[in-house]
């Protein structure tokens, strides 16, 4: 692996596998640029995603629906207490 720092921005290079679980997040800094504001919605990582899956599977839902609810932390608004017991067992 090969790390170039500037100006908040890093690139890494990563091979094989690693590149199936590549995530795009902010730089700790305060610059905010139009890609980043293109981004993805949701930064699950590989594992989260696939629980979310299972999750939306068991719960009868749209996994697409599951993430927008967990990324915008809506999730209680959406589900009820029986599934926000069964969704929490999945992730612990």
């Amino acid at each position: 692996m090969w790390a170039a720092v500037e100006t908040g921005l890093e690139i890494v290079f990563f091979f094989g596998d690693a590149c199936k679980r590549l995530r795009v997040v902010p730089a700790s800094g305060t610059e905010t640029t139009a890609l980043w504001l293109g981004r993805p919605r949701d930064s699950l990582g590989f594992g989260v995603r696939a629980k979310v899956k299972q999750a939306a599977t068991r719960l009868k839902a749209k996994e697409a629906d599951l993430i927008r609810w967990i990324c915008d932390e809506t999730v209680d608004e959406h589900l009820s207490e029986q599934q926000l017991v069964l969704l929490e067992r999945f992730f612990k």
